[in-house]
């Protein structure tokens, strides 16, 4: 992997320590909008094409929220706490955005273009851990969180010519992908805010093995899935469709935790009673098995 050589220096620099300069380029560097976005992340991507390490480093550190944030929203209490836990965040995303856009070829006649587009937005309320059952606990207020899917595609340039002696230049696609990650915008710049369309404070949800080359997530695949019962009642009224859960994984692979995203109440807690006997392969971080929280999908066909 070609950024590996400068991954040492590139996050030498500790989270919450980042450069007043960095710090500067982003709060006047993009608005709030779709073409902010795109202008901000391609910074980073031109950055990694030309492997100019400082301002690769400059321009990550921009998406960053500001080490105040954190105090301001959750108070004084809760924001050190807050904080640790998006530290270890953001720095996941530092290597995974590094190694990503390193494993994009390099070569003389490349053309390698990169889109970002929004998938969707949503408000986040948090709750404060101190309020009491049955009182009115105090809710932070937070700016409305937006995903952003980032897609390249590498095409290799090579001369040809048709049947007539003309020639031309065919474009050969080479490759392409894409992921998607959470931002806030907070003081001028788009700020990261977690892995794919989790919140920071999500411990556990897609970070990368940081003792992984490739600084995927090991391990976490489903490997014994049980289908739910279909509801008398859902089955009446003909009801379809999907339940969406962020359940726990354990050490052992077993579930736990079902936590519902989204689908119809009719179907929840059958799709809850199956997906507690569902078993993973356990996540592996460095090679030991940890628990980890997963999305999972339960699915009730047409009956």
């Amino acid at each position: 992997m070609r950024a590996l050589p400068f991954l040492g220096a590139l996050f030498a620099t500790v989270f919450l320590q980042s450069t007043v300069r960095g710090q500067e380029l982003a709060r006047t560097s993009v608005t709030d909008s779709p073409k902010g976005f795109d202008r901000q992340y391609r910074q980073v991507f031109q950055a990694s094409m030309k492997k100019d390490e400082r301002l690769l480093r400059v321009k990550l550190e921009g998406f960053a929220l500001p080490s105040g944030w954190f105090t301001e929203v959750f108070g004084p209490d809760e924001g050190p706490e807050m904080a640790k836990l998006y530290s270890a965040q953001f720095r996941a995303f530092e290597l995974s955005t590094v190694r990503r856009l390193a494993s994009i070829r390099r070569c003389r006649r490349c053309l390698i273009s990169m889109q970002t587009k929004p998938a969707y937005s949503t408000e986040v309320n948090v709750f404060s851990k101190s309020g009491e059952p049955g009182a009115a606990s105090p809710v932070f207020h937070l700016p409305p969180v937006e995903r952003f899917q980032v897609h390249y595609v590498d095409l290799e340039l090579e001369d040809d010519q048709d049947a007539t002696g003309q020639h031309f230049t065919r474009e050969i696609p080479m490759g392409n992908g894409s992921w998607m990650d959470s931002f806030v915008y907070v003081d001028g710049a788009f700020r990261f805010f977690g892995k794919g369309a989790y919140s920071f404070w999500e411990p556990g949800v897609r970070l990368a093995d940081p003792c992984s080359e490739s600084g995927h997530q090991s391990g976490g695949h489903l490997i014994h899935e049980v289908d739910p019962i279909y509801p008398e009642e859902a089955r009446n009224e003909r009801i379809t469709g999907v339940v969406d859960f962020l359940v726990t994984v354990g050490e052992d692979g077993s579930v736990r935790s079902p936590e519902v995203i989204d689908g119809d109440k009719t179907l929840v807690q059958a799709a809850k009673e199956a997906v507690l006997q569902w078993r993973y392969e356990p996540f592996v971080q460095c090679g030991k098995a940890v628990e980890m929280r997963s999305p999972a999908r339960v699915k009730f066909p047409p009956p």
